[in-house]
């Protein structure tokens, strides 16, 4: 493992990747490295590191994720391909991961568990932005058992 100023590479991705005039830009919790790229034309675009690390097409959708939560560790075993809404549940603070999505490996009813948990969420703002535009409680209610059945979503007995 090597660095280019604060950003981790692998020994074999050093050489390639030092020819940039890399810069750092805060996200959230962490940084990552880019650089500006001018086309013909005077447009530019940012060219992340961890992009140049891969050096693969990235499918529609899909996304880079930096499995421990830091953007300045650009090495390839810290990279995966995730989708958009499993980078998302990903939450790194200080350092320390605590993925809301379980990878391939973990286990499928965390994964439903906590899908059906973002339904829910997403049916109680629908239901609060009902009752904020003056929608009669009995609809409200209404919509909120039909989208849990329509979802599968069984409220818990007490």
């Amino acid at each position: 493992m090597r660095y280019i100023g604060d950003f981790m590479v692998d020994d074999e991705d050093f050489e390639r990747l030092n020819k940039f005039d890399w810069q750092s830009q805060p996200n959230g919790n962490t940084f990552y490295a880019f650089f500006y790229k001018r086309f013909k034309g005077g447009r530019f675009t940012r060219v992340y590191m961890h992009w140049l690390v891969l050096m693969q097409r990235i499918p529609r959708g899909m996304v880079i994720d930096h499995k421990d939560g830091n953007g300045r560790n650009n090495r390839k075993e810290n990279l995966r391909i995730v989708t958009k809404l499993e980078n998302s549940g990903n939450r790194h603070e200080k350092g320390t991961v605590h993925s809301r999505i379980p990878t391939e490996e973990e286990n499928e009813a965390e994964r439903i568990e906590y899908l059906k948990k973002k339904d829910i969420a997403a049916i109680e703002k629908t239901a609060r932005q009902m009752r904020e535009c003056g929608a009669p409680e009995e609809v409200v209610t209404a919509f909120i058992a039909e989208e849990k059945e329509s979802r599968g979503i069984k409220d818990k007995q007490r």
